[in-house]
């Protein structure tokens, strides 16, 4: 891996801690995030999507962010 690539991956990551992305609709965690929110997000759980649902919904949910506009950035 480019070096560069991995120090800003480590300077994001000591930053923001892990996030647990994409959240998935059917689980329910005991982390809250920054909103107050615990559903979906999945912090340091590594083994996730277990489903063929659960990555369906990363792969759409994916596919739509990129076709968002973000006007407000």
């Amino acid at each position: 891996m480019n070096e560069s690539i991995l120090k800003i991956y480590e300077k994001l990551y000591n930053l923001y801690g892990p996030q647990g992305w994409w959240p998935l609709t059917d689980l329910e965690s005991k982390n809250l995030n920054k909103t107050g929110v615990t559903r979906g997000y999945h912090p340091l759980n590594y083994e996730l999507p277990e489903t063929e649902k659960q990555k369906y919904e990363i792969i759409l949910g994916s596919i739509l962010t990129q076709n968002t506009a973000w006007t407000s950035a």
